[in-house]
């Protein structure tokens, strides 16, 4: 189990290294487990090896028909210094500071 920006950057090489932006299967979950979307989104990562609080990885909800998403609870950035990130065997899971997480597959 990787977590924070070891987490961001092993999900990167699994998914696309040398890839500037590209599409990832995606489901975001409510404090409660309820599914809030389901869908494939485009995601950008940015890794920043000097000093890695301010890796993040960009979901770019609006461009793929979800414009919504801030009221759902969501953000369209997420770093490893404000949330916990978490890759395991299957996905990369973000928990956001309002208890909603997203999963990420790989």
């Amino acid at each position: 189990m990787l977590y924070g920006h070891d987490a961001l950057r092993r999900f990167k090489q699994l998914t696309g290294p040398n890839e500037v932006q590209y599409v990832r299967p995606i489901v975001a979950k409510d404090s409660q487990g309820n599914i809030i979307v389901q869908g494939e989104y485009g995601i950008i990562i940015s890794l920043n090896y000097n000093d890695s609080d301010y890796s993040n990885i960009d979901i770019l909800w609006e461009d793929y028909g979800f414009p919504n998403y801030k009221e759902k609870g969501l953000f369209g950035r997420f770093t490893v210094l404000y949330n916990e990130m978490e890759l395991d065997p299957y996905e990369l899971v973000i928990e956001v500071s309002n208890g909603n997480t997203v999963h990420l597959s790989y």
